[in-house]
């Protein structure tokens, strides 16, 4: 399996009932509104930033839908295969999409990478 899919995250079988009431719950708190953190045994409060609890929705939104979840920064460049892998597509018609300008990519040496 490619290095970017090891990363894969996926709710834990005992929590994925709960976890569409959360990924609701948070959808519906998205605005203009302070999110906290609480650890109440610990005494702890964590002020998380807006685009923080967004991820935190979108995770929650695709764990609820049974997908399994890989971040990639930006910036990371994809070899062809680690690209297929990631869109469950072989290398050759991913190559092909390439070829055909369907997804952008550029050249380093003779080999494609696609960010």
């Amino acid at each position: 399996m490619a290095e970017v899919l090891k990363n894969l995250i996926a709710p834990d079988e005992q929590d994925f009932d709960n976890i569409k009431k959360v990924a609701d719950d948070l959808e519906a708190n998205i605005g203009d509104k302070r999110y906290l953190l609480v650890d109440e045994a610990n005494h702890i409060k964590i002020e998380l930033p807006d685009s923080l609890f967004r991820v935190m929705v979108d995770v929650a939104n695709q764990w609820a839908k049974g997908n399994p979840v890989a971040i990639l920064h930006y910036e990371e460049e994809l070899t062809t295969q680690q690209a297929a892998d990631l869109l469950r597509v072989s290398r050759p018609y991913l190559v092909k999409l390439l070829e055909n300008g369907q997804i952008r990519y550029h050249k380093v040496g003779s080999h494609r990478r696609i960010r």
